[in-house]
């Protein structure tokens, strides 16, 4: 459902201004006429009065106080606040000042940065992933080309291909001399880099080993234990697949 949307933008705001102004170039679309609102600074959204001015802000902004259709927070480090957001307490408190202060009757994404370690997962506790109600993970390949994955989709089947996207550079403003740009990503059927691996249980099976290890990554984190020490053994992978009829 298309709608007002509000992006509360934590870092890299001339960027994100110059990304948005490709955009509109490029669609044809003058943004002026949209019902788009971006923030001129971070909020800390695991402080509840924060989280209550950001919410009393949206209502005055939005065309006749009606909720948004969705609202970005770029990035979760950015807007988190005081709180460390390794701490199962501190993701919880963010969480649910999402809920309480900005409505669980719109679209609300959280942009966030992956492990150091782990490219898999998301940085910081894992309780943000349990909370939330689909996630999706862009990865940058050595083509150029931009990979979106689907992880988990709570009420829905997880997509079982990747799609990705290519950039295209938009001239924005500037002279020849000292031109302005930016992209805009173009969906493309273009194949990976990569070989892919081989047959349909082999895929299977390695799917299956990221589930086994994301579920005892939050299965530590739910006891306090440190994510990262997660471990499958062969024996269990090997069970697992014998369970689910792809040995």
């Amino acid at each position: 459902k298309q709608g007002t949307v509000v992006y509360i933008v934590g870092e890299g705001r001339q960027g994100v201004a110059r990304r948005l102004g490709a955009w509109g170039k490029h669609h044809e679309v003058n943004l002026a006429t949209l019902p788009f609102f971006m923030s001129s600074a971070p909020a800390a959204l695991t402080d509840p009065s924060s989280a209550a001015e950001v919410a009393e802000t949206i209502a005055n902004i939005t065309p006749q106080n009606e909720p948004p259709a969705m609202i970005v927070i770029d990035t979760l480090a950015r807007n988190f606040g005081p709180g460390d957001e390794n701490a199962t307490r501190d993701m919880s408190v963010f969480v649910a000042n999402l809920d309480r202060y900005l409505g669980n009757s719109c679209v609300r994404i959280v942009v966030h940065h992956s492990g150091h370690g782990d490219k898999t997962r998301s940085r910081g506790n894992s309780a943000l992933k349990g909370a939330v109600d689909f996630q999706f993970c862009l990865t940058k390949k050595a083509d150029g080309t931009v990979e979106m994955s689907n992880p988990k989709m709570k009420d829905a089947p997880e997509w079982q291909v990747p799609k990705r996207f290519k950039p295209r550079t938009v001239f924005v403003g500037g002279d020849f001399d000292n031109p302005i740009e930016s992209i805009v990503l173009e969906i493309t059927d273009q194949a990976p880099e990569e070989t892919a691996i081989g047959s349909a249980k082999m895929r299977a099976a390695v799917d299956l080993l990221r589930e086994l290890y994301t579920d005892h990554q939050e299965n530590l984190a739910a006891s306090g234990r440190d994510p990262d020490g997660a471990r499958v053994t062969r024996q269990q992978w090997r069970n697992a697949c014998v369970e689910r009829g792809i040995y």
